[in-house]
């Protein structure tokens, strides 16, 4: 518990709330946006592409990580970056409130181009908002010494809570303000709250301790700070360890990226409004989840990732079918219950917090300190590029299920299962590694996963 009271992790938050607050702005206030405007699911769902940046983000982690950009850079490296990229989401969002559709005043006729205008907004904030989320990761690897395993769980614990702030409160209040002032108005909202985000950077943020390097005197010098470096140690160190890391991070958050991509739709479609949304959804959803999160961190550092991750993530299927209980009861009583409404989205901010906090501790233990941006970004992408590309489809399975929704939720469900099972791969391989790692004293960073 006296972790939580170090410094560093309260930095670590306020990065968290940083990366998770672009999540309001393309994600949960844009499906009720376009859902208010009868945008149809399908074109919902392929909003979600807009952030494919997240996918593929680890191609400019080496930029990140060496380059620094002209004349701000004197603020620091990581300042520098920040600084940038909230610059270009205010801006952005800012575009959004003006040009974005207007509801009840936007024609059949100019909603398609209204629509592409949007998309262009969104996918700048997206992607500036996933070159951010590289800077706040190789931040919170590097933060922690090599000597503090105990603290690894504690700052992903302290970063997801931040995420989850970020992306819940400003959400709880955009969506019960915005029957009264529009979406545009929000928007406009939005974009303003980057401006003390901001003014923090420039202000009251330590740039972080950056890892030394040699300097670059040989070709393989330039190799080893790109994309090949990273790659490389990554392999040579895990062996077949890495195989199934990967494709478990591909597989684990499908079901709940389906899900997520639709939930704000289908509490719009069984009769929940905005202002139930935002107070049970954002608002008791948030602080469930970051209270979760941190007692999540805390009992990883007990208990370890790969535990946790397989009752984090049975615990989050089943949740899954609480989504579908909801559609079933709406269906028969005709009213959707705000009781179960309630309670599941409080089993579900408990369970989707402790497995987001094992999955975010595992990728750490499987990251170098040396390539912390590179490898952290690219794992990370790895499993954004299920959650952006493949959910993006959302929309169409729902059609295609009728609008069967508790048949859809249930689909989720059972998603996490193939994933789960690469654990035990991953598991049985690190035992036998550690042992050759004891008989040969090489030094690796799994001890504690």
């Amino acid at each position: 518990m006296r972790s939580l009271w170090d410094v560093r992790m309260f930095w670590v938050f306020l990065l968290g709330f940083t990366s998770g607050y672009p999540w309001v702005i393309t994600a949960s206030c844009l499906s009720a946006w376009l859902a208010d405007a009868d945008v149809n699911k399908g074109t919902i769902g392929l909003f979600g592409l807009v952030a494919t940046g997240y996918a593929i983000n680890f191609f400019w982690g080496p930029v990140v990580d060496h380059v620094r950009i002209p004349l701000l850079h004197k603020i620091g490296l990581r300042r520098s970056w920040l600084f940038l990229c909230v610059l270009v989401m205010c801006l952005s969002t800012f575009c959004l409130s003006i040009w974005g559709v207007k509801v009840g005043v936007t024609t059949e006729a100019n909603l398609s181009n209204t629509l592409w205008l949007m998309a262009i907004f969104l996918v700048i904030v997206g992607y500036t908002s996933a070159t951010l989320d590289i800077v706040t990761a190789a931040y919170r690897i590097n933060i922690v010494k090599s000597s503090e395993p105990h603290l690894i769980g504690i700052a992903a614990s302290m970063e997801v809570a931040g995420w989850w702030t970020g992306y819940s409160l400003p959400a709880m209040f955009a969506l019960l303000w915005v029957d009264k002032i529009g979406w545009n108005n929000t928007y406009l909202g939005l974009a303003l709250l980057f401006i003390p985000i901001g003014l923090w950077i420039l202000i009251g943020f330590r740039e972080p301790e950056v890892i030394p390097r040699k300097p670059i005197r040989r070709f393989w010098d330039l190799l080893d700070v790109t994309h090949f470096g990273a790659v490389w140690e990554f392999l040579t160190r895990l062996k077949w360890i890495a195989l199934f890391v990967l494709l478990f991070i591909f597989t684990f958050k499908l079901g709940e990226a389906f899900l997520g991509r639709m939930s704000i739709v289908f509490y719009k479609d069984v009769g929940f409004t905005n202002e139930q949304v935002g107070w049970y959804s954002k608002g008791w959803n948030g602080i469930v989840t970051v209270t979760a999160s941190i007692f999540a961190g805390l009992f990883i550092g007990k208990f370890r990732a790969i535990p946790t991750l397989i009752i984090g993530g049975i615990a989050m299927a089943a949740t899954n079918l609480m989504f579908a209980w909801i559609a079933v009861d709406a269906s028969t009583q005709g009213v959707p219950s705000l009781d179960l409404y309630f309670w599941t989205v409080l089993l579900d901010g408990i369970s989707g917090a402790f497995a987001t906090i094992a999955f975010v501790t595992f990728i750490t233990h499987y990251t170098s300190r040396v390539h912390s941006a590179t490898q952290y970004a690219a794992m990370a992408s790895l499993g954004t590029l299920g959650r952006t590309t493949l959910a993006a489809s959302s929309g169409f399975v729902v059609i295609w299920l009728g609008d069967n929704w508790s048949l859809y939720f249930i689909l989720t469900a059972v998603a996490v299962i193939p994933a789960l099972s690469l654990l035990f791969p991953i598991a049985r391989l690190k035992k036998r590694y550690e042992a050759k790692r004891r008989a040969t004293n090489e030094s690796v960073s799994v001890d504690n996963v």
